[in-house]
Formats: structure tokens, sequence, C-alpha cells
């Protein structure tokens, strides 16, 4: 119920309501990243931050890793063209001075592998942004017209296409991660063993990423498939040394393959740079796998000769008592 108020004015009395209340502030949300941080300390430290590449797949890694990834969205968001249909469109000189606006504050190196890392990183970056604009424009209904984001369909039979299979890629993920936004290459750095200097096997940092103390598991296919990998290596440990010639990190790359399937990127985080550098991995094994065939050839045929040879005195000896006896008959007859 309205309350009221008696206002006088001249003679008469008036009742009126009160005004109505202001409506809610809405709270002010987050807005965009702009690299404050990264700028501040610039400036404090009078130098630029340096920015390390794992040397197995070229990924960012290190302390400032994460500021790194930050300002690599906002030049994207900022520099890159949307007006292309596709990121491999875009002129290389304009990629270029994407990267040297990254080199103002930060210090790297650009080898022909870390171009090719950062290419694939900022294509990542294009099309998130490009998706995040789209799903914004029909959110809205266009500009002008509110039913023009309804009918603001690709115009190519390929686009629609396209559309179609990422968004069915889309709703296919089944696993997240405990991490983040952190990349696989710099937790997997994280974990590298201070006196080894070696990376975590496949199995042990699949479970770091898909298990918390606090909350278990991220979900439950994430448990069955570590289940199935760890059954697995039990099984090749306690397998015969005859069975089992590989070494042990390269088993688990086997099982994860196995368990997971080898999809570019996640099943093996180490060496997930390009097609390149994975066919030179399977190759790599291929031509182990030879090398480990063609030894055991030439073991069998050094125990056949160690045989051979340990057989020779034997049959030395026997031939002098075979000649001694002779020689002792022809004697006896003389």
């Amino acid at each position: 119920m309205n309350s009221t108020a008696m206002v006088s004015e001249g003679s008469s009395t008036i009742p009126s309501e009160n005004p109505p209340s202001e409506p809610p502030r809405k709270r002010r949300g987050r807005g965009p990243t702009r690299g404050k941080r990264s700028e501040k300390v610039v400036s404090t430290c009078g130098h630029k931050l340096k920015v390390e590449f794992n040397n197995q797949n070229r990924r960012v890694i290190g302390p400032n890793a994460s500021s790194f990834a930050n300002e690599m969205g906002i030049v994207v968001r900022s520099m890159a063209p949307l007006v292309v249909k596709r990121w491999k469109d875009i002129d290389h000189a304009q990629k270029m001075h994407m990267i040297d606006r990254w080199k103002e504050k930060y210090e790297f190196e650009t080898t022909k592998m870390i171009e090719e890392s950062l290419d694939k990183s900022m294509n990542k970056q294009w099309n998130e942004y490009r998706c995040k604009l789209h799903k914004d424009f029909k959110n809205v209904g266009g500009i002008e017209d509110i039913g023009c984001a309804k009918r603001s369909k690709p115009n190519s039979v390929a686009e629609q296409k396209r559309s179609e299979v990422n968004k069915q890629n889309r709703s296919h993920k089944q696993r997240v991660t405990t991490q983040g936004f952190k990349s696989f290459a710099a937790h997997a750095e994280e974990m590298r063993n201070e006196s080894t200097k070696e990376l975590p096997g496949q199995i042990e940092f699949f479970c770091d990423m898909h298990f918390s103390k606090g909350k278990g598991w991220t979900t439950p296919d994430a448990e069955n498939y570590y289940k199935k990998m760890l059954e697995l290596h039990i099984s090749m440990q306690n397998s015969p040394m005859e069975e089992n010639q590989d070494s042990l990190h390269l088993t688990e790359n086997q099982i994860c393959n196995q368990v997971l399937g080898k999809r570019f990127g996640y099943s093996e985080p180490h060496k997930s740079l390009s097609r390149k550098m994975r066919l030179d991995d399977d190759a790599a094994s291929l031509e182990n796998a030879a090398l480990r065939t063609k030894v055991k050839d030439l073991e069998d045929q050094l125990k056949n000769w160690t045989d051979v040879l340990s057989r020779i005195p034997r049959d030395i000896l026997l031939l002098v008592q075979n000649d001694t006896s002779q020689a002792s008959g022809s004697n006896e007859d003389l």
C-alpha cells in the first residue's frame, strides 16, 4: 500500500502520493583487462619483464606467464582486424606489429618456433573474441532492428557447416581442470623436479590437473580415466623386462594416448606445439622400436657366436686326443 501525505495549498487540503523510489543502482562489474599492472611493474623496475619459453614446446613459462597471456589478449582485441573471416587472411606484417607491441613491456627471443607458437595463441584469442562479439550481437538484437540478429546467419554453406561443427565440439567437452586459465605447459614447468630437472609423468600430471584435496575429482569421467591409466601402468611395471623394453616416461605417454586418445594439445602437453613436432615424435618412436629390434637381433647373433667360440677349445682338444691316439697306435704296429 502506497503511503500518502497531506499537502496544504491555500484553503484546501490535497492528498498526494510519495514520489516513486529510485531503482537500485546496478553494481559495476569487472571491466576489460587493460594491462595496468604490467605497466606499473615495468615503470617501477625500470626494465622489461623477462619471459621464458619451454625448450620442448615453446610455451610461455615462469612468473610472468599469466601477465604475458593477459597482454596478448589486450593486443589482439585492440589491434587485430575483425573484418576478415580467418586468421590466416591477416597480413604477416600486422601480426609482427602486434608482437612488437609485446616487446615494449616484455623481453623474449623471436625465433621461428616461438613465432609459430605466438601465432597459434593469437589465433585462439582472436577466434574467442569474435565468438563473444557475435553472441553479444545476437543477444541485443542488432544495432537498428531487433530481428536483425535472429537472421544473422552465415551466408555460405561452408561457414554454416563450420559453425555447426564448432557448436558440437564445444558441447562435447567432458573434462575440466583445477588450474583455471593457466596453461598446461606453465603448470608442468612448476611441477618440474628440482633435483633431476625432469617434467612430471603424464599420469601424475593428469591427476594433478583434475584432482584437488579439498573438492576431489572435477568429474566422474576424469576419475575413471585415471583409474584405467593407473591399472595399465601397474600392469606394465609387473610385466617381464623382455615385454617392456620402453622407458617409463614413454610408457606413460602410450598409456595416456590409449586411454584419453591422442588429441592435439591435451594428451601430451609437453610436446604440443605443432603437427610437425607430433610427427617427429611419432617417427622417433618408430625409429626407437626399429633400433630395439635391431639390437635384439645383434644380441642373438652375439650369443650364437659365443656358443660357437666356447665349443672351439673342446673341439681342438678332441682333435689333439684323436691325433695322439692314432700316433700311439702306429708306434705299436711298428
